[in-house]
């Protein structure tokens, strides 16, 4: 493949807080994105600020489309969905209701209320269904919801994991299997048509993981997904051969004996070189160079259209676009250019350019390029310096998992 370089279009997605970078990259102020064929929908966590832009990609070019004030953000927008047919989003944050969005008007949010409780709640993650009829979200308090977008309410609570879920996805278009992955380590993976509040149970678990997952794809095949996970790594599972239930308690105990704060300490020594899988990891491959800190970094198999899905590529904490082959599990473009952490990526489904949001309150853009034509421009960016991925610590929520067990020392 070749390389990716930034490429320089002043006219694209530029507000006022906006700025270009030392290389002339298109950025824009903001944390996060959601990026979908013909538009991008950018998120700003910026609480000063409060804003989701939407820009339109139909060209070559991103333009700013809509702009909207969000509601109840606490401390930060924490997820956005695309509905199928492009008239709608969801964005989360931390308050017990979700907001519906119409793409095309400013004015019009509708709060979707998913629980009554006097607790701080939050969805991590959410995803509409194929139809668009529902969406499904994974909260803070280890739960999965469904929530009926046709009868306005909520049609399903399920408890899933111990703690918080990070991540949840719908396995295929179909829209019946679903999986979530939590900060217990585990991924497990669900049938919706059996589904039942009483008796709630998965289909199977997917287990190898020593810390919580961060983010899941699926490869859309309804057999193939990658986790992204604390532990320093991303692996690539295939649903149709589930971990034992030994396997599961491993992977459990593992996450629990963690006590670092992946949010401002450094990463202990041991994740970084462990080489050894835990007895009944099932994951096909393991793909490690890429760090998780800070915040629930994102990663994603490559376009099917221009690829083949042949490559993997995620953030890190040290602000680089790490892109791997995820057959032989090298790392084939190390891409820097963000000088705080990055923590989504999106591979346009077409045209061969990438998009990043980094928390330098950046959105980069990178096209692929000749090799031969970037070798000047790739030593000079190389030699500026790393991100720091010793961060330091501030005002943070405490996940369930790490509070309980500060709490336990403390007694």
């Amino acid at each position: 493949m070749g390389s990716y370089n930034s490429r320089t279009d002043e006219s694209d997605m530029q507000s006022g807080s906006g700025s270009a970078s030392e290389d002339e990259s298109d950025f824009e102020n903001g944390h996060q994105y959601a990026a979908l064929l013909q538009s991008l929908i950018h998120r700003n966590s910026n609480i000063l600020d409060r804003q989701i832009r939407l820009y339109k990609s139909d060209d070559a070019s991103y333009k700013l489309y809509n702009t909207l004030n969000a509601r109840d953000i606490g401390w930060s927008i924490i997820d956005i969905a695309v509905s199928p047919d492009q008239n709608q989003f969801l964005y989360s944050t931390w308050s017990s209701s979700l907001h519906l969005c119409s793409i095309s008007e400013s004015t019009h949010q509708e709060p979707l209320c998913l629980t009554n409780t006097s607790r701080r709640f939050c969805v991590f993650s959410v995803v509409f269904s194929s139809c668009g009829k529902e969406f499904l979200g994974g909260a803070n308090d280890g739960h999965l919801y469904i929530y009926n977008l046709q009868r306005h309410d909520r049609t399903l609570r399920i408890p899933a994991h111990e703690y918080d879920v990070n991540s949840v996805a719908f396995a295929d278009d179909s829209s019946h299997i679903i999986y979530s992955g939590g900060d217990d380590g585990l991924i497990k993976v669900w049938d919706r048509r059996t589904l039942d509040e009483s008796s709630a149970r998965p289909v199977g678990i997917l287990a190898g993981h020593m810390d919580g997952i961060t983010f899941i794809d699926s490869r859309g095949d309804g057999r193939h997904l990658i986790s992204n996970s604390k532990d320093q790594s991303i692996k690539l599972w295939d649903v149709r051969v589930f971990s034992g239930d030994k396997a599961a308690e491993k992977s459990l105990n593992a996450a629990n004996d963690q006590t670092w704060d992946y949010r401002w300490q450094q990463v202990p020594k041991k994740l970084f070189t462990c080489k050894d899988k835990l007895e009944g990891d099932t994951s096909i491959m393991t793909y490690r160079g890429h760090v998780v800190i800070k915040t629930l970094i994102r990663c994603r198999f490559s376009p099917a259209e221009t690829t083949g899905q042949r490559f993997i590529y995620t953030g890190s904490g040290t602000g680089d676009l790490i892109i791997y082959d995820s057959l032989t599990g090298k790392i084939v473009e190390f891409v820097h250019g963000h000088k705080a952490c990055l923590r989504d990526v999106a591979w346009h489904p077409y045209r061969n350019e990438i998009l990043t949001s980094s928390w330098d309150g950046r959105v980069g853009r990178w096209t692929c390029v000749d090799k031969e034509n970037i070798k000047q421009s790739k030593s000079e960016t190389e030699k500026r310096p790393r991100a720091s991925i010793n961060p330091q610590p501030s005002s943070l929520r405490r996940s369930e998992r790490i509070a309980a067990k500060t709490c336990s020392r403390v007694e």
